[in-house]
């Protein structure tokens, strides 16, 4: 869903798209890694 809306803006570049979707995958892998995240976050899984 969020990589869908990403997409779906155009006042936003690129870049900082990638930006802002290596930040939340790094945001949900430290969450999982402190049992702060109520399901098994899978970092293979492309579509955020």
């Amino acid at each position: 869903e969020f990589k869908q809306e990403l997409t779906n803006r155009t006042d936003l570049g690129i870049s900082t798209k990638n930006k802002y979707l290596t930040t939340a995958r790094v945001f949900l892998k430290e969450l999982n890694r402190q049992g702060g995240y109520p399901c098994r976050y899978n970092p293979e899984y492309k579509d955020l």
